[in-house]
């Protein structure tokens, strides 16, 4: 990471939910076909999310010949229309803890951010988490204490619609790009949620209620 840059992690929801989070480190996991099948007006939902390969067809061409005829030409019949073959994880390969995220400039944290409009509906409160370093740290050390294997990262948007190949749990449509999430991923074959406290987090994290301009002001390098 460079010292000029700085990141941030946002959680919106519930205070309730916010506060569990702040005060004991909950971390409530779901698993990813939850989000496959889910379906909401917040956008968490994503059907490609227990989807690992994906092949577009678009437009190909359908050719036939006689099969009585074996070493006559094919002959152009139509155009297929687009389409998509998928390949999908018969059990769900773990769980996932979710965050938008910021990548910020030193001169860009006391500048004032609009909050997404689809964010706004997960709630009217959100966690910052101020020291990204510091919290992963402490996934990673309670997650190896539970003898969980995980990854982390930010994710990456495709266009799907014109996409060929393997699709890995880090990578999402173009749609959902304004999300800017990172992502912890819990490898869990069991297809149930994990709740996992890692401990307080009130020393590098602060809740704060979205304002009527849902704008947020990050914070100082120096405070």
């Amino acid at each position: 990471m460079s010292e000029h840059t700085y990141f941030a992690l946002l959680k919106f929801g519930e205070l309730g939910h916010l506060e569990a989070l702040r005060n004991k480190g909950h971390l409530h996991c779901k698993p990813l076909n939850y989000f496959a099948d889910l379906e909401d007006e917040c956008h968490r939902g994503d059907p490609l999310e227990k989807v690992s390969y994906l092949h577009t067809i678009d437009g190909a061409e359908i050719r036939i010949k006689d099969v009585d005829a074996p070493d006559s030409e094919y002959k152009l019949v139509g155009t297929a229309h687009t389409g998509v073959v998928q390949k999908s994880y018969e059990v769900s390969p773990g769980n996932l803890f979710c965050t938008y995220s910021f990548r910020l400039d030193k001169e860009e944290l006391n500048k004032e951010f609009i909050i997404p409009e689809e964010c706004l509906k997960l709630g009217d409160h959100y966690l910052v988490i101020k020291d990204f370093e510091e919290f992963l740290k402490r996934v990673d050390q309670r997650l190896s204490a539970l003898n969980f294997s995980a990854r982390h990262g930010f994710v990456g948007y495709k266009d799907f619609s014109k996409f060929i190949g393997t699709k890995t749990v880090f990578e999402k449509d173009v749609i959902y790009r304004f999300q800017k999430e990172f992502r912890i991923f819990i490898t869990n074959p069991t297809d149930q949620s994990l709740d996992i406290e890692i401990g307080t987090l009130a020393d590098i994290s602060e809740i704060c209620q979205i304002d009527d301009e849902h704008t947020i002001m990050f914070f100082d390098v120096n405070e």
